[in-house]
């Protein structure tokens, strides 16, 4: 019921609406496409063509744009939900997990677009059922590290409101360091710093993005990488429900 009107009430009064929601990350990515593909002429294989970084970069950034999404609509759905959360039998647990939803929603509607510019340039996969087992493992990947982080970041905008805006600032470092304008091999290579190989090594989005790619585009399988992925995603959502029940019942007094 919540996910249903908080995607109602996103395009209420919206001239194209739902459509919005394709229409704002291929701006993005038109932008990402001219600065990186066609300026920088970045390339993620050697002979690799601007049509084949704009496939890289749609199979990177869509579950990238899902997360950034997600973190920062939680880190103030309790201060904007003020209302509901003082109501003594609302369950706000609902309202983070509501806002990862609706963000997973638009995500799927950002694949759909992907897969029709993959059919356009003339790039083929069959969708059998360990594709699909494997994409909607990425699933549960995603909204749980965007549920543990949105919901801790949540928890902590309740005690200190600057927090919204310091997300903003880690969320577009976090951006930079995961392989999406880039190939993750990149920490591979001698001119690349120590402290850049160590970031993009740990960073759990980075086998994330791996593991799209793979699906869309038949890369290699990040399963090791995957792993920890999986590790540091259930870890996140431990860490965002422990807070969450440890300072849920001072919320109305916070806020």
């Amino acid at each position: 019921m919540l996910l249903k009107r908080d995607l109602k009430a996103r395009y209420t009064g919206s001239l194209i609406g739902f459509f919005w929601s394709i229409v704002n990350p291929l701006l993005y990515i038109a932008v990402f496409t001219l600065v990186f593909g066609v300026l920088l002429e970045v390339r993620f294989e050697p002979d690799g063509s601007g049509t084949d970084f704009l496939n890289y970069l749609l199979a990177g950034i869509l579950p990238w744009f899902m997360l950034q999404e997600a973190v920062l609509r939680c880190t103030t759905v309790f201060t904007d939900n003020r209302e509901l959360v003082k109501t003594v039998r609302f369950p706000s647990f609902i309202l983070p997990l509501t806002m990862v939803l609706s963000s997973l929603v638009n995500h799927v509607a950002g694949l759909f677009v992907l897969t029709i510019v993959l059919l356009a340039s003339k790039i083929f996969f069959i969708a059998g059922i360990a594709e699909i087992t494997v994409l909607l493992s990425l699933f549960v990947l995603l909204i749980s590290l965007s549920l543990g982080i949105g919901v801790s970041a949540a928890v902590i905008h309740n005690f200190f409101r600057d927090m919204s805006h310091l997300m903003g600032a880690i969320l577009l470092i976090w951006m930079y360091a995961s392989p999406i304008f880039y190939p993750s091999e990149i920490v591979e290579a001698n001119h690349v710093p120590q402290f850049a190989r160590v970031i993009i090594t740990i960073n759990p989005l980075t086998y994330i993005i791996e593991g799209y790619r793979s699906v869309f585009l038949g890369t290699p399988f990040p399963s090791g990488g995957l792993l920890y992925s999986a590790a540091a995603s259930f870890c996140a959502l431990g860490v965002g429900l422990y807070a969450f029940a440890r300072h849920y019942r001072r919320f109305p007094e916070l806020l």
